[in-house]
């Protein structure tokens, strides 16, 4: 009885870190393209980011 309540345990931990693991891939996703959009609609380059980072905080 043991042995199966701490394998249901240990399945509803992958389970709760794939979830996890799948809504930050997700949000990573949206993040990268906003990025990819911003930077292509402005024509920024990667230095000018760099730059602003580094220099204005």
């Amino acid at each position: 009885m043991t042995n199966q309540s701490s394998h249901s345990l240990i399945e509803k931990k992958q389970r709760k870190r794939t979830t996890l693991l799948f809504i930050g891939s997700v949000c990573f996703l949206f993040i990268v393209m906003y990025f990819n959009l911003t930077v292509g609609t402005t024509h920024m380059k990667f230095k000018d980011i760099a730059d602003y980072l580094i220099w204005h905080h």
